[in-house]
């Protein structure tokens, strides 16, 4: 996964769209290290909302 191609950034928020169910986990992985690090130094609350596979399934 290129995150350049699927990072979309406005004002308030930033949404990374996933393919799959493992790649939105190690996505979330990454961002969990990335942030610990930030609220530790700035000591502030973020909210992290990590939403997989939004496709059309069969079943």
């Amino acid at each position: 996964m290129k995150l350049e191609e699927d990072i979309f950034k406005n004002n308030s928020e930033i949404v990374i769209y996933t393919k799959t169910e493992e790649e939105t986990k190690k996505v979330g992985k990454e961002l969990a290290k990335i942030l610990n690090e930030k609220l530790k130094k700035d000591k502030e609350i973020i909210h992290i909302c990590l939403i997989g596979d939004l496709g059309v399934r069969k079943n």
